[in-house]
């Protein structure tokens, strides 16, 4: 139905352009500390997982696990950004940066179901080629005929969530750094209050 076979050239045009929307993102997002450390992270465990391709696929029947690994890695680099960035502002004062302005976006919620799912299909594809292994079943039609679309359009999905999340008018930082000035101001405003209010009762009582 829609084997990679019968639609190589659809599923190879969506690969190859994953990374430079990834990158786009990257340049459109900069100004986006947390936006810019998401995709950087992103990208990082893009670059590692490619260079382990050929190593993975020498796996064999049980690449799904390294697969299910994967997306787990990526689901930790998107819902567990701030405690990398706390682990990491100890060395690099970006993440630091990242770690005291930390927002989680809707886009970012969105990405992390889009893992969770993706996670999901290797499990049931996995299952299926184990119990084909094991001749429990004559064939593997998820494998073949549903798996290669239902991976290349949550990459492609993902791929264009995360251009969202980079194209906002105004990046998350500036409304974070915003509410914490007023917080801080706000602070500021009740501790000279306080003061105030404890002079004018020491003059009182003298």
């Amino acid at each position: 139905m829609f084997s990679y076979e019968n639609y190589k050239a659809f599923y190879d045009s969506v690969a190859f352009f994953i990374t430079p929307i990834y990158f786009i993102s990257l340049i459109v997002g900069w100004r986006s500390i947390n936006t810019r450390m998401l995709i950087i992270s992103l990208l990082t465990l893009e670059a590692i997982d490619n260079l382990l391709t050929d190593w993975s696929y020498t796996l064999g029947s049980n690449y799904g696990f390294y697969a299910i690994f994967v997306c787990a890695v990526f689901s930790f680099a998107i819902i567990g950004r701030r405690l990398l960035a706390k682990w990491l502002g100890n060395y690099i004062r970006f993440c630091n940066d990242v770690y005291q302005n930390y927002y989680f976006s809707k886009q970012e919620a969105a990405l992390f179901f889009m893992s969770v799912l993706l996670m999901l299909f290797h499990i049931i594809a996995l299952v299926e080629v184990k119990l084909y292994q094991y001749q429990l079943i004559a064939s593997y039609p998820y494998r073949i005929n549903l798996f290669p679309l239902l991976l290349t359009v949550s990459h492609l999905l993902a791929a264009l969530t995360i251009l969202r999340l980079a194209i906002r008018r105004v990046p998350v930082d500036i409304y974070v750094k915003q509410r914490r000035t007023r917080a801080k101001l706000n602070e500021g405003l009740e501790s000279s209050s306080r003061q105030d209010a404890a002079q004018d009762k020491n003059q009182n009582s003298q």
